[in-house]
């Protein structure tokens, strides 16, 4: 019955173009990029690269950068059950002023499809049982290694995207356009067919072929009809074009799709063409956003290189959020929420902060409700290791200056949002007066520790210190951007009241903990972390001293949680603490035995 139902409304679809108004978004909304597989529960395979056991682990190539991040949820608790680590990646995400999900959606060469189906049906489950708000909507990725053909990449995408839908396919919190179609963004749209694909034809190239010939523009679209048809959905294709130059092309696919979006390209006359075209179509524009581009790649075929792309601190993001504003975007398409592995992340992270969050949810307000934010803002950002840094293993950095310099990078940024002009310093430096709105400095600082300050009339308004000291020696690279606000604090307390709250239930029926024991036990948790992420800013990875502060700073939390629940309570306690432990540990060997067998995707795949 079901696929009657479906085939009816598919056979009018396919009468129907694609460019018949609609309305496509039911509200402005930002949809963050999320990857399934990123997720803090021993029922995910990557849960192990959440772990500080991985952060420091000196093992792990300088070269790599699964050992440059750790999310602050492995600070709080142990691996979480399924449910739990979905709710609070949900509320996390919506604390940070993300309203959803984009499930991303690439070719991979590995088999397990049901975890990924098991992870999307728990997100779409949660979300309606605990009523919470928020939308799913899908990301197709089409980028694809040059020795796989077309035929073979959309198999298995298309087998991706039934197993995504599976179990869900009826659930409300599908973000659907007003003929009820699936919101689905495309990323590297040409690349669906081979001749058209980025990775063995030059973007110059494919630029002449499309603008030359604008049947290409059919071409793909019968092979994005084709994953609808297989998988039994009607989707509504955003479509991503990398040549926003070639206007032709750009007016036939807004005369077939929904809505177009393209990636930023930091040239403020061509960042123009999308939105303009789109609103001449009448159709949505989408903004891209990306906290920073890709950390750095290492390429197999040259060892010694390491190709970093050079970021402006927030200036790009700050510039994207701009023009959200400027254009109307109508939806924001952020990149993303957990890409750990490439570092364009805004999930709560230990080298991040919440810089990325302050800026989104202050340049949100004026974009969705036309608002001018009262709370003042300080942002300190700066990479850590510089381009000049020593390492252990010292390579050859090839910087790409797409959006930013090399001398620009190695620079401290201080950005300030007052209701009132104020006088800015670094590290007790006059830097200059910031007026009435948002400004931002640039300043050279060699190594060491960061503080910025406001000051009006020759008094501290706001101070933000820098913990992590910038190094002229480290371990390893580690190009993320370090961020600190005077809201950091603020977004902190959320961030573990969300994680520790599944904990606090499980002991509270475990246990029978009184209010009062409830709220110790938090603030208990509360402590360790705090402790426990400045060591982890003020000493490296080689430092002996990290390991010995941890080792006092846990010891004090299991001694506080003993007072708390009581001898013999603590006795459980601490044995279903280590057989939680014991649990990853094997959960996490048995993922390693099948990353040896090539049978599992690994963040280094993204």
């Amino acid at each position: 019955m079901k696929s009657l139902l479906f085939a009816i409304p598919f056979f009018l679809l396919g009468v129907m173009t694609k460019a018949q108004p609609s309305q496509v978004f039911p509200e402005k909304l930002v949809m963050a990029l999320n990857h399934p597989y990123s997720l803090y529960s021993a029922q995910s395979p990557w849960f192990g690269f959440f772990q500080y056991s991985n952060y420091v682990n000196k093992e792990i190539g300088v070269h790599t950068t699964e050992a440059t991040y750790l999310p602050l949820i492995s600070e709080i608790t142990n691996p979480l059950y399924i449910d739990d680590a979905v709710k609070f990646e949900m509320l996390s995400a919506q604390a940070c002023g993300v309203d959803g999900f984009q499930f991303v959606i690439r070719y991979t060469p590995f088999s397990d499809l049901k975890v990924l189906s098991r992870i999307i049906e728990a997100y779409h489950r949660v979300a309606n049982e605990e009523n919470i708000d928020f939308n799913f909507s899908l990301y197709l990725d089409f980028h694809h290694p040059a020795s796989v053909k077309q035929d073979q990449m959309m198999d298995m995408m298309k087998m991706q995207l039934k197993y995504a839908l599976e179990n869900t396919t009826y659930s409300a919190k599908w973000l659907r356009s007003e003929r009820g179609e699936i919101i689905t963004l495309t990323g590297n749209t040409e690349s669906i067919i081979d001749e058209l694909n980025i990775s063995n034809v030059s973007y110059g190239t494919i630029q002449t072929k499309i603008e030359n010939d604008l049947s290409y523009v059919e071409t793909v679209d019968s092979a994005l009809v084709s994953i609808e048809k297989f998988i039994n959905e009607p989707l509504e294709y955003i479509y991503q074009t990398r040549f926003p130059r070639s206007k032709n092309y750009i007016n036939k696919v807004l005369s077939k799709y929904a809505g177009i979006w393209n990636i930023h390209v930091n040239n403020s006359t061509v960042d123009e063409i999308i939105p303009s075209l789109a609103k001449k179509h009448n159709k949505p524009y989408v903004q891209f956003l990306s906290a920073q581009e890709s950390q750095f790649m290492y390429r197999k075929n040259k060892p010694h290189d390491l190709v970093i792309s050079a970021n402006k601190q927030t200036g790009t993001f700050r510039g994207e959020l701009e023009n959200a504003v400027k254009f109307d975007a109508q939806m924001i398409s952020l990149n993303s929420w957990n890409n750990l592995k490439k570092g364009n992340f805004i999930a709560p992270e230990l080298n991040h902060g919440f810089g990325f969050t302050v800026l989104l949810k202050h340049y949100k307000d004026k974009w969705k409700n036309n608002e001018i934010s009262e709370d003042e803002i300080l942002l300190l950002a700066y990479n850590t290791t510089k381009t000049t840094t020593e390492v252990k293993s010292q390579l050859n950095l090839i910087i790409t200056e797409r959006h930013a310099k090399k001398e620009e990078m190695d620079k401290v940024e201080i950005v300030t949002y007052l209701t009132s002009e104020g006088d800015v310093y670094c590290n007790k430096q006059f830097v200059g007066k910031a007026q009435k709105g948002m400004n931002n400095f640039y300043v050279d600082i060699p190594n060491g520790v960061v503080t910025a300050e406001v000051k009006r009339e020759n008094k501290k308004v706001y101070t933000v210190t820098g913990t992590t000291p910038i190094k002229d020696k480290a371990y390893r690279y580690n190009f993320l951007i370090n961020t600190y606000t005077n809201q950091d604090q603020k977004y902190l307390d959320q961030i573990i009241d969300l994680a520790v709250d599944p904990v606090v239930r499980q002991n509270t029926m475990r246990f029978l903990l009184t209010q009062k024991q409830q709220q110790a036990y938090k603030e208990a948790v509360r402590t360790k972390v705090m402790e426990n992420i400045n060591t982890l800013k003020e000493h490296q990875i080689t430092s002996s001293s990290l390991s010995q502060k941890r080792a006092k700073t846990n010891k004090k939390y299991k001694k506080e949680i003993a007072r708390i629940l009581g001898s013999q309570n603590y006795s459980i306690w601490e044995e279903i603490e280590m057989e939680a432990e014991e649990l990853s540990r094997r959960r996490h060997a048995s993922y390693k035995e099948g990353e040896v067998k090539g049978q599992l995707l690994q963040p280094f795949e993204f």
